[in-house]
């Protein structure tokens, strides 16, 4: 199979892509390329790429843009030369899927965040609406509200934190009323989170990424109106989706595929 072969598989279901506009490519190496191993992330980043190379992988996978859009010369940039010398070195081709795979059904950003936090019975789906564009639907049913047992917020946080440890998750933020009763957590798609349109519709506990949610616009402001909010890093919501994306490509075409998940995090503290 070659890298062309499987991004067309991808897609070739994917309704909600429009393929005049997505950032969804092949943006490195040829496409033509007969694929030996497949090594999958939430980001291209130096240390996934090179975990990938040392496995003998000759595809990288990732959700976010490997060489997102800067204003600067990315030639002058450390990171983006950093990247383009691994690949570069190790004839690897790189390719992401972020507009395929934040809808993606059952194992795609959303639903296999849910399945990582152990989340089944979805009540109702949302559209995100983007902060400051009320007029324009970025993301139709990116948000989901499921029903759980009732239980505390910082029960539910706890409990998160321990399915997030798989993943090698640091640790989160609960705002808002840690004794307050909940019954329907919101998620969403990475940055395509719930807010107040969540609350409204009855989720009394959100689940969202620090990128969203600043302190003072978003997160104090929630907590005053009631919900209970955790946060957790970007990479974080969305990384276990492409775990479940390297088990897919494995199971369904026999072809090797490892999930990396290399990102610098940072030290949180105390310990």
């Amino acid at each position: 199979m070659t890298v062309r072969e499987l991004f067309e598989y991808f897609l070739k279901d994917a309704h909600w892509v429009n393929r005049e506009t997505t950032i969804d490519n092949i943006h490195f190496g040829d496409e033509n390329t007969q694929i030996i191993k497949v090594g999958t992330g939430w980001s291209a980043c130096v240390d996934n790429l090179k975990a990938a190379a040392a496995d003998g992988c000759n595809l990288f996978i990732s959700h976010e843009l490997p060489f997102w859009k800067t204003k600067e010369d990315p030639e002058t940039l450390p990171w983006y030369r950093k990247r383009l010398e691994v690949l570069r070195e190790n004839n690897m081709v790189e390719m992401n899927l972020h507009d395929t795979w934040d809808h993606y059904p059952e194992i795609g950003i959303r639903d296999g965040f849910a399945k990582l936090l152990g989340l089944t019975d979805l009540v109702q789906e949302l559209d995100y609406i983007h902060p400051g564009r009320s007029e324009v639907t970025t993301g139709k049913n990116s948000l989901g509200i499921y029903r759980i047992a009732p239980t505390k917020a910082s029960d539910f946080a706890k409990y998160m934190c321990s399915r997030m440890a798989a993943i090698g998750a640091p640790g989160l933020c609960l705002n808002g009323d840690a004794e307050q009763m909940v019954e329907k957590v919101a998620i969403g798609v990475g940055c395509h989170v719930p807010s107040m349109e969540a609350f409204r519709a009855g989720a009394q506990l959100l689940v969202d990424v620090y990128d969203r949610h600043s302190q003072e616009r978003s997160r104090i402001p929630l907590a005053e109106s009631g919900v209970s909010l955790i946060t957790v890093e970007h990479s974080m919501a969305e990384t276990y989706a492409m775990k479940l994306m390297a088990d897919h490509i494995t199971e369904k075409f026999g072809i090797e595929a490892c999930y990396y998940h290399n990102e610098p995090l940072g030290t949180y503290y105390p310990p």
